[in-house]
């Protein structure tokens, strides 16, 4: 019952890919892998507290003993280890670069940094065609693409609206839509260069807002594409 809360990860440290030649001194890129180094094994212990902790849960309650104690050195633990892959995570992301038009994704749960794009921008209504626009940008975004030696992903969001005068070409609705902009995109980002079998793409459709609520700004946030690197593989 606490496997499901414990993510296993092998931490990746992608420095090489995500730094960038010149883009700091030679000396501070020694000293961000320092640290990073140093981060990545306090979070093995972190996960290493984990497995442990939960295996003494699991002995005691089979034994009908109590576990109180157990259960919070588990979350004391599970606190530690969400803090330090968060700070892994934005450590990782220190060369990543601006791009006008995005922001910057990072998201230390899945293992991933990466940008957002804004649907409006990238896509006008209800379709999967990339504006000018969009292009300029995924073009900025395959440059940091291409330093990256992991996996790509693809991640297609809409906002909440059905879909009405393109219903035709979208009969599964949102989520169908959310997919052909992610293939969209995808197909943008091979043609730049990006290796094709390192790309893959999700589509989330509604069902994952930055925003919950229903005003024209949160929808307008919601309508999104996110291009991300897989940093960390999660093995759990």
């Amino acid at each position: 019952m606490y496997a499901s809360n414990v993510t296993r990860m092998l931490v990746c440290v992608c420095i090489a890919g995500l730094m960038g030649t010149g883009c700091v001194a030679a000396t501070k890129h020694e000293q961000l892998k320092h640290e990073m180094t140093s981060v990545q094994d306090e979070l093995m212990q972190a996960q290493n507290a984990l497995a442990n902790a939960e295996d003494y849960i699991l002995d005691l309650e089979s034994r009908g003993e109590d576990s109180e104690q157990w259960r919070n050195q588990y979350q004391d633990a599970q606190a530690r280890y969400d803090a330090l892959s968060t700070q892994l995570a934005e450590m990782q992301s220190t060369g990543l670069p601006q791009i006008g038009g995005t922001q910057q994704v990072i998201n230390a749960q899945n293992g991933t940094i990466g940008y957002s794009m804004a649907g409006d921008l990238t896509f006008n209504s209800g379709s999967a065609d990339l504006t000018k626009r969009g292009k300029e940008i995924l073009k900025e975004i395959a440059v940091q693409l291409k330093n990256h030696d992991g996996m790509i992903r693809i991640d297609g969001h809409t906002d909440t609206d059905p879909i009405n005068k393109t219903k035709d070409k979208w009969p599964l609705g949102n989520i169908q839509l959310g997919a052909g902009r992610a293939i969209a995109v995808q197909k943008f980002l091979v043609s730049q260069g990006v290796p094709e079998e390192r790309v893959y793409i999700a589509s989330y459709g509604q069902h994952k807002p930055v925003e919950p609520s229903k005003t024209a700004s949160a929808k307008a946030k919601n309508r999104r594409v996110e291009v991300l690197m897989v940093l960390q593989p999660n093995l759990g």
